[in-house]
C-alpha cells in the first residue's frame, strides 16, 4: 500500500523527487524535463489529497498544465 502524501510532507516529498532526479523547482519550467515533471505531477494527484489549484501552487506552474496531465 502506497503511503499517502499529505499538505504537511508535500514540501518534502517534492524536494525529495526533484533530489533523486538532480532537477530544482525551477528546472521543472524547463521544456526538455517535462517528463520529469509529468512523473511527479501525477505522483502528487495520485499520493496525495491535493487539489489541482494547489499541486500547481507548489509547483509554482500553471494549473492548466497540472490538469492537462494523466
Amino acid at each position: 500500500m502506497e503511503t499517502e502524501i499529505n499538505e504537511k510532507n508535500v514540501v518534502i516529498y517534492v524536494k525529495s523527487f526533484l533530489y533523486k532526479n538532480g532537477h530544482t523547482m525551477e528546472s521543472l519550467k524547463c521544456k526538455e524535463n517535462v517528463i520529469i515533471r509529468n512523473n511527479l505531477i501525477k505522483d502528487l494527484k495520485k499520493k496525495s489529497s491535493l487539489s489541482i489549484r494547489q499541486i500547481a501552487s507548489l509547483l509554482g506552474i500553471n494549473k492548466e498544465i497540472v490538469y492537462r496531465v494523466k
